[in-house]
């Protein structure tokens, strides 16, 4: 977060300041944007949020702060194993580095308790992690919710989303 306070010239983590200078130019008609754009999107079978839900709830009774901050009572259930998704719609996710997960393969996770449950996806393909192959994922989803394209991006070159990207291919050698 640091980071990018420094990118947009703000170099304080002073609470006060930081709301301050964001909410002046040049940074206001940025804040204004973000804090236009919902916090949830809906289309036909398919659900898209930052950081994921509270199974407990019903969609229209989710929190903003849940929707923005959830992570492990998202992706897991009490057992360790990927929570059922009771929405019966594909959600689509970030807020989590795909590399947190164990044995991540490609720019993006697929979750789902078992073969027969609505898949959820979370593309979060951690271009702040610091990682050989962090960098930003994009998924192209049919109105039905099947994947129809996936590419990421590292270091400014575009691999296939389902492809195994090697340090050695990230570095060029």
């Amino acid at each position: 977060m640091a980071q990018t306070r420094r990118k947009l010239g703000i170099y304080t983590s002073n609470l006060n300041t930081v709301r301050r200078a964001l909410n002046q130019e040049p940074l206001l008609a940025a804040t204004k944007f973000l804090a236009s754009l919902p916090t949830i999107w809906q289309q036909g079978h398919l659900i898209a949020m930052h950081a994921g839900v509270d199974w407990r709830w019903p969609l229209a009774q989710q929190t903003r702060d849940t929707l923005l901050w959830i992570r492990d009572d998202y992706y897991f259930d009490s057992g360790g194993q990927p929570h059922r998704n009771l929405f019966d719609r594909v959600l689509v996710t970030g807020h989590t580095p795909v590399q947190s997960f164990e044995n991540p393969q490609m720019g993006y996770v697929k979750l789902q308790a078992d073969a027969e449950d609505t898949p959820r996806y979370v593309i979060d393909g951690g271009s702040r992690s610091g990682l050989f192959d962090g960098g930003i994922c994009a998924l192209t989803l049919t109105t039905q919710g099947k994947v129809a394209r996936m590419k990421r991006v590292i270091n400014r070159k575009i691999y296939d989303g389902q492809q195994l990207v090697t340090p050695e291919m990230v570095s060029g050698s």
